[in-house]
């Protein structure tokens, strides 16, 4: 069916930047390594977005990208929208073109190449999830598009910039899908470790800033960061994350005791003895409570630590006898018997 919405606007160049990675030129000689990119999709016909009626954000994004609306699919409260890969190849000829005459003179004989700027699409998908004016699908569907580029293709500026937005101050109601820049922040983090050469990537420039960010004088900031701590894996500063279980702040705690449960096998002898040590020692009954839940969390690579499991069946508070219980069956030892 037509569309009965007027003709979208050609998309500025931030526009055309985020549909070139998509947007294959056969007609280009190219050399072996553009040839290879992840970025290049050969014999594509047309570009389709479905989307729910209720998201008007996301519909405007894609019309401003040029799309138009192709069928209303009411069965599924959806609007099926399309861009031939004619017009995305045109708009990105105009982007390619706009940038080669910006780029330095190539020397005699040296073929100029036309390459999508992968850079300048998380640039625009940085803006949309940093942006607390946005509704919450625009800028989870920012954080899952940015995910999905090659974390090769992002800049240590740009990582270190979305590792900055854990501590954003932006708030939005709890519920009904939303989320806020920080936790949006959070789920593009994690999912970009969760790309084959992701980690290494994330953690060389983002782990300085998540350590700072532990100590950071905002309880949200700071378990923002235990959590991004935890998708570091292997990498992670497991030693940081057992002194936030000492953290004035119960969702902090809690966070920081999942984390390490989480990280258990990345834990050496001295972070775990460092745990059990605030099972016995710790003044605040909930500090050693989140101990012990770590300590069973770990399990049988807490053993040597059964004895300490052990004294804390004596301790005055019933949530840590109970926590004690637990984490001693789980530990094993001969004090469990």
């Amino acid at each position: 069916p037509t569309s009965l919405l007027p003709p979208p606007a050609p998309p500025p160049s931030a526009a055309a930047a985020s549909l070139a990675p998509f947007v294959a030129d056969a007609a280009a000689p190219r050399s072996e390594q553009d040839a290879a990119s992840p970025c290049q999709v050969p014999r594509v016909a047309y570009f389709v977005a479905k989307i729910t009626d209720d998201n008007d954000a996301s519909r405007r994004l894609f019309e401003g990208l040029g799309f138009a609306v192709h069928k209303h699919l009411a069965v599924f409260e959806q609007t099926e929208l399309r861009l031939p890969a004619s017009g995305a190849r045109a708009l990105c000829e105009r982007h390619w073109a706009a940038e080669a005459e910006r780029a330095p003179a190539r020397g005699p004989g040296e073929q100029h190449r036309r390459q999508p700027e992968v850079g300048g699409r998380a640039d625009a998908l940085l803006t949309r999830l940093c942006d607390t004016e946005a509704d919450s699908s625009a800028r989870r569907d920012a954080a899952s598009l940015l995910a999905a580029l090659p974390v090769a293709s992002i800049s240590s500026e740009q990582l270190s910039l979305l590792a900055r937005q854990l501590a954003s101050p932006h708030n939005c109601d709890v519920g009904g899908g939303a989320i806020s820049v920080r936790r949006a922040a959070l789920l593009a983090l994690t999912q970009l470790c969760g790309q084959p050469d992701g980690l290494a990537a994330v953690a060389a420039t983002c782990l300085p800033v998540v350590r700072e960010l532990l100590s950071d004088a905002d309880a949200d900031a700071r378990e923002m960061a235990v959590r991004a701590m935890s998708a570091l894996g292997e990498l992670a500063d497991c030693a940081a994350l057992v002194g936030r279980l000492e953290d004035e702040e119960g969702d902090v705690r809690s966070a920081a005791a999942d984390a390490l449960v989480v990280l258990r096998a990345a834990l050496c002898a001295a972070d775990v003895g460092a745990v059990a040590v605030l099972c016995v020692s710790h003044g605040q009954e909930e500090v050693r409570a989140a101990a012990l839940a770590v300590v069973g969390g770990v399990g049988a690579g807490a053993a040597s630590h059964a004895g300490a499991v052990a004294a804390c069946f004596a301790d005055e508070a019933v949530a840590v006898r109970a926590a004690a219980a637990g984490a001693l069956g789980a530990v094993g030892g001969e004090a469990a018997a």
